[in-house]
């Protein structure tokens, strides 16, 4: 996220699962519509699940943490071992995170308070160790200043809207991020704008609109 924004509100989705809204960029994290049921379908099952080999995951805005925890119990059912970078910048207090109740909803995928807080409390700038299948580092720095070179498998694109942070949805932004993904690399959004999807074209990745969910009609996957 490259605006510097208020504390968030804590916001039910209709889902009944948390999401957090930013007072300063006009826009709710995750879908008000169904936090759980956006990220599950976008970046698990449109981006992760797809994926060849899942090892190495970047995510481009942390946020509520949904995104991370998500594959974290993903790694963990599935017996694969997965080393998740995130970026964010702003990153949200840590109590507020910790009152979200994603844990709650996915104790059947095997959630629990003690790991959800273990993720919430992992410092910036240090990879931790969470479990046996899943590290986490935390970043607390901008898209601009990723320059890593052939290493991720995986990335979720998940700023703000391309209307309320242009700046990350330009020809610069993607062409650093799909420089750090590997050959035959996915990555994926919950943006299908054409403007965008242009951009990925000219940085030489193929293009995939996916049907979308919770009332979007479309998202975004892309192949390096």
């Amino acid at each position: 996220m490259s605006k510097k924004i208020v504390p968030p509100q804590l916001v039910l989705s209709q889902d009944g699962t948390h999401t957090l809204y930013s007072p300063a960029v006009g826009e709710h994290y995750h879908s008000a519509r169904g936090a759980m049921g956006e990220s599950a379908y976008v970046y698990i099952g449109s981006g992760l699940q797809w994926a060849e080999a899942p090892r190495d995951v970047l995510e481009v805005g942390l946020g509520s943490g949904l995104n991370a925890y998500l594959t974290q119990l993903w790694a963990r059912r599935h017996n694969v071992k997965i080393e998740y970078t995130a970026l964010e910048p702003y990153p949200v207090p840590t109590a507020t995170l910790r009152e979200l109740n994603y844990w709650q909803f996915l104790q059947c995928e095997g959630g629990d308070q003690a790991s959800w807080e273990k993720l919430c409390d992992a410092p910036f700038g240090e990879r931790v160790q969470l479990d046996a299948t899943f590290s986490l580092l935390k970043k607390e720095e901008p898209v601009e200043q990723l320059n890593v070179k052939e290493i991720y498998d995986v990335v979720y694109f998940d700023a703000f809207s391309p209307a309320s942070q242009p700046e990350l949805w330009d020809l610069a932004t993607f062409s650093r991020v799909f420089a750090a993904m590997r050959p035959g690399g996915v990555i994926v959004t919950y943006s299908a704008t054409r403007a965008a999807g242009d951009l990925w074209k000219e940085c030489g990745i193929q293009v995939e609109r996916l049907p979308g969910v919770l009332g979007k009609r479309q998202i975004m996957r892309g192949v390096k």
